[in-house]
């Protein structure tokens, strides 16, 4: 299949102008207070993804109504938190060496970590529309973007980014974790 130059980039174009105004939609909950909620795979969901998400559908089926469209906030799944996958024991020992703290959103974090606010964030439940533009963009800035089991994919089902000096310490504590039993019964691979 060949794509037009011109449709490519009137296609660019698009996405870029819709991105911003829904970061420009985003970024005004982040100058005031907003709730986050648990969604179903106990992952967090705000006003602001929802709200972000409708808006760039909205404007996808307008303008490209033939096109299928893959969101979060429309796709329902059963994961769960870090200890669900096995990754508990991992992320709590990563936390005691770090300075760790929740974030906004799946993107958000590993954001801080490609401008430099974050050294590492973990993602125990991580799905490709998540991960496809995280990777390139972490890389860019210097950093690694892998899964728990420390393979550069964007669909390994989690994630792990770090500013790429810690990546050999990050998966050295996950490899430890991984040979302690798990109360689960289950590893980290």
């Amino acid at each position: 299949m060949t794509i037009d130059p011109s449709e490519l980039k009137q296609t660019l174009d698009f996405a870029v102008g819709i991105a911003r105004e829904a970061g420009a939609m985003t970024l005004q909950y982040f100058k005031g207070s907003f709730a986050a909620e648990r969604k179903a795979d106990n992952s967090f969901v705000t006003i602001a993804d929802r709200e972000a998400e409708r808006f760039l559908r909205r404007q996808i089926e307008q303008t490209f109504p033939d096109d299928a469209i893959l969101g979060e906030e429309e796709v329902s799944t059963d994961f769960g938190t870090c200890e669900q996958f096995g990754f508990g024991p991992a992320a709590e020992a990563l936390q005691q060496r770090v300075h760790a703290r929740r974030t906004w959103g799946d993107a958000y974090g590993h954001v801080l970590v490609a401008t430099g606010r974050a050294d590492i964030m973990l993602d125990p439940v991580m799905n490709v529309w998540d991960c496809a533009a995280l990777l390139p963009i972490i890389e860019q800035a210097g950093g690694t973007f892998t899964d728990w089991g420390g393979a550069r994919t964007i669909d390994g089902g989690n994630a792990i980014s770090t500013n790429g000096r810690l990546f050999g310490d990050v998966m050295d504590v996950i490899r430890k974790e991984q040979e302690t039993p798990s109360p689960l019964g289950r590893g980290l691979g």
